[in-house]
């Protein structure tokens, strides 16, 4: 009787336990899928990449227009060196970030992987529990 309700005992906590292992597993994966390449993170940083560009490009260009310049040969090259100022290192940076954050998630992925344990039966508890 002790026998298996001890039995019983200990698949549902295995069960539990796998479950739980499960969510965690599926949080961290859901993490790491935002900092992927294409992922969420990478779209709004590159969206904000892009407004800074037309906010960048356009104000040069009202200032050229201005200064009586804008039909010059100068004007054509305000968003190659948009691009090469700002865009260029801006877009580095943000594959940088991505990278330490989809990193730093994927090694506490692996720690807690590496902290499950399956833990052998309890002999004295199961002991203890057929004597009463």
């Amino acid at each position: 009787c002790h026998y298996f309700w001890f039995q019983r005992a200990g698949a549902g906590a295995r069960a539990a336990n796998i479950a739980r292992q499960r969510r965690i597993e599926s949080m961290y994966s859901e993490m790491m899928g935002r900092y992927q390449p294409g992922g969420a993170f990478e779209k709004r940083g590159l969206g904000e990449i892009e407004q800074a560009r037309t906010r960048g490009v356009g104000q040069e260009t009202q200032q050229m227009i201005s200064g009586g310049m804008y039909g010059t040969t100068t004007a054509a090259g305000i968003g190659r060196g948009w691009e090469a100022e700002v865009g260029a290192p801006a877009r580095l940076r943000l594959e940088d970030v991505m990278q330490q954050r989809l990193t730093g998630i994927q090694q506490q992925k692996a720690g807690f992987l590496e902290r499950i344990q399956e833990p052998y039966p309890d002999y004295s508890a199961l002991m203890s529990a057929i004597m009463r």
